[in-house]
């Protein structure tokens, strides 16, 4: 049976990756970018999209990656491995707060990734899910706050370093 739907999807892809297709968007695309009614339009959405990419662990994990490479670290994560480690209580060790995956990027409660041993990349046993207020304290944290955050990280690096 012909199917109209994947004939025009097919062909549209065909001739979306024809030379001049892409020379002609290209021009374009660059013509767009320069109107200063759509550079703020376009950098919103921008935002709008990492954010809602940074909603997972699968984004997450694209970040690491980026970051690995930025600062020559070794990794070797992947979402299933990051999945596994995942808190089942949903708490962040170190703080003992509630992760939440719908907070605003760079709130207290929202899960970040964190190697437990800098001097090692982001590797398998080396990694851990806590919150963005934990991963943060070294810069501004009370006394109070960081007496809990050594109790609690001296536990797991024990736990990891010593096994």
């Amino acid at each position: 049976m012909f199917d109209k739907k994947e004939y025009k999807k097919e062909y549209m892809r065909e001739y979306r990756s024809t030379p001049e297709y892409k020379k002609y968007n290209r021009e374009y695309m660059r013509a767009y970018r320069s109107k200063p009614e759509n550079k703020e339009r376009l950098r919103q959405q921008q935002i709008g999209y990492n954010r809602k990419r940074d909603l997972t662990i699968a984004g997450k994990l694209r970040r690491v990656k980026e970051r690995s490479k930025k600062i020559n670290v070794e990794f070797n994560l992947t979402k299933e491995y990051l999945e596994s480690i995942y808190p089942t209580d949903g708490m962040c060790p170190l703080l003992n707060i509630a992760l939440n995956w719908h907070s605003p990027s760079k709130h207290d409660s929202t899960p970040s990734l964190d190697r437990i041993d800098n001097n090692k990349g982001y590797i398998k046993g080396n990694v851990q899910w806590v919150s963005w207020r934990a991963n943060l304290l070294k810069n501004n944290a009370t006394p109070e706050e960081l007496l809990m955050l050594a109790q609690n990280y001296k536990k797991i690096y024990d736990k990891v370093i010593l096994s």
